[in-house]
């Protein structure tokens, strides 16, 4: 009897799973161990087989706030040979192939602010390839806007931001009102146009009632009445030296000519 195998150690073997195990376990005797060497194999191929499909991203944590532009890490199993972040159907970064188990994109928002659910997709074939499986995961992140750039100034102080008004030719009701809407809405500039002497003259006489901001005039006459191009010529020379002398010491700059298409 002692060399049959009985129903029990069968059964036994069987429920261990493995056939090496019954044939060493019931053929050569059981010293115990075999039953747990056996759970241990089992556990380690299982292990490694999810290794190899297994797709995170380990960094930005979610819900976490970035900028327009951002780094996004993760680890990949060897399944994956491509990743590539997503928001909607739009594609936010370059396709990267993980090295070493790990893998980094940097994303690109563009113009996207606020609470953004992005898409991080892995793809076992190569970008720009065919066929193949893919796994994602979503990530929440809040993308905070980008801060305003100062107003940009000239080599003489002068602000940027402005407003271009028609003030002396009466298209903005009073000039109290005009300023306080501009200045009210924290403009630096007030860009008016003189489509005439009288318009030139209004406006250099109203400077100091603009401050604290900048009048930019735009000299916007134009020759008339001139038969010949030598004639345009000397009566828009005057008229430019008549508007020169109007603002001489009490403008930073003249423009000149508004829509000269026209």
């Amino acid at each position: 009897m002692n060399d049959l195998i009985s129903r029990r150690k069968v059964l036994g073997c069987l429920v261990a799973g493995a056939v090496a195990s019954l044939a060493s376990a019931c053929g050569g005797g059981d010293d115990g161990s075999g039953g747990a060497v056996d759970a241990a194999a089992v556990d380690a191929q299982r292990n490694s087989k999810s290794g190899t499909t297994t797709f995170a991203v380990t960094s930005p944590a979610q819900n976490a706030t970035a900028t327009s532009t951002f780094t996004v890490s993760g680890t990949a199993g060897t399944a994956w040979v491509n990743v590539a972040i997503y928001s909607g159907s739009t594609k936010l970064s370059a396709d990267v192939t993980p090295s070493g188990g790990k893998w980094s994109a940097t994303v690109n928002m563009g113009t996207l602010t606020g609470a953004q659910t992005l898409t991080v997709m892995a793809f076992s074939v190569a970008a720009g390839k065919v066929g193949g499986t893919s796994t994602s995961t979503a990530l929440s992140v809040m993308i905070s806007a980008a801060a305003a750039t100062p107003p940009a100034t000239t080599s003489t102080g002068t602000p940027f931001y402005g407003v271009c008004g028609h003030y002396a030719s009466g298209q903005f009701g009073t000039q109290a009102q005009y300023i306080a809407d501009a200045t009210g809405m924290g403009l630096k500039v007030a860009r008016l146009d003189g489509y005439s002497t009288s318009n030139m003259t209004t406006i250099a006489n109203q400077i100091s009632a603009y401050a604290p901001m900048v009048i930019q005039p735009i000299f916007g006459q134009y020759p008339s009445s001139s038969s010949t191009e030598t004639a345009a010529y000397n009566q828009f020379f005057a008229l430019g030296v008549a508007g020169a002398n109007l603002f001489a010491g009490k403008v930073p700059m003249v423009e000149l000519m508004n829509e000269p298409d026209n």
